[in-house]
């Protein structure tokens, strides 16, 4: 998912939302985990990142150092 919408807009409540009513983020992935857990027979890997683009600047929001990131292409 990749919102790129003007500042103020509310790109992070609707991609993020709140403990009683959740955003696209949270809502996906609880739909990506509830299809995997029904389809036993299969077996799933997942990996998630959530990167911030800022001033030309990529942060790994879920990393404890923001700034090191794996660039692939």
């Amino acid at each position: 998912m990749y919102p790129m919408i003007l500042l103020g807009s509310g790109k992070t409540y609707t991609m993020m939302g709140t403990a009683d009513n959740p955003g696209v983020n949270r809502r996906a992935v609880k739909e990506l985990i509830r299809i995997c857990d029904e389809r036993e027979h299969i077996e799933y890997e997942m990996a998630v990142s959530l990167l911030e683009i800022y001033n030309e600047k990529i942060m790994d929001l879920l990393s404890t150092d923001p700034f090191h990131l794996k660039h692939r292409l």
